[in-house]
């Protein structure tokens, strides 16, 4: 899908995309912090509605204070190549520098999801298990106890043997006081 992104290489352009969810990535200098990302979906051309991609991950940064789960908003930006893979041999675009946004849209999500890069599902103290889409877990039929809400949604879970497991959201369930005391 972002071959068409290849075509508008160093291009500086106007886009409109929907903001899908927020999320984080472990910083490349500090290993136990969390950099706030940003996840757009449905990526467009402004002037021309042309689908350029499906999805796009960007870090938040100034240019995304105010922005909410299921916001259409239009910016600015340059596309670019970056590396990445394990050994960093695969060249992918981004873009890059987005400035001049403008809301054009903003909706309410259907269910509660954390609409700003602070939020989390999870509060410290909650029960959870690891969801049932990750087969391979150690831990994957215990209930843990959230100790920490790390950043966005990463919190880190302890588990009755002692063990420590750093995750986000998506990869646990929260369980209700009642099913966790069978």
């Amino acid at each position: 899908m972002r071959h068409k992104l290849f075509e508008l290489l160093g291009q500086r352009l106007r886009f409109s995309a929907t903001v899908e969810r927020f999320g984080g990535r472990r910083s490349y200098k500090r290993r136990d912090e969390f950099d706030p990302t940003i996840l757009l979906s449905d990526l467009r051309l402004a002037e021309t509605g042309e689908l350029l991609a499906d999805h796009l991950w960007f870090r938040c940064g100034r240019w995304s204070a105010g922005l909410q789960v299921g916001d259409r908003f239009e910016f600015e930006a340059r596309i670019d190549t970056y590396s990445k893979g394990y050994e960093r041999d695969q060249i992918d675009c981004h873009l890059e520098r987005p400035t001049k946004l403008k809301i054009l849209h903003r909706r309410e999500p259907a269910e509660h999801v954390p609409t700003t890069y602070q939020e989390s599902f999870f509060s410290e103290g909650d029960l959870v298990q690891v969801a049932p889409s990750i087969e391979r877990h150690t831990h994957k039929d215990q209930v843990g106890r959230v100790e920490k809400v790390l950043h966005c949604c990463w919190v880190e879970v302890v588990f009755p043997d002692g063990y420590r497991w750093t995750s986000s959201d998506s990869r646990l369930v929260k369980l209700s006081e009642q099913v966790a005391g069978r």
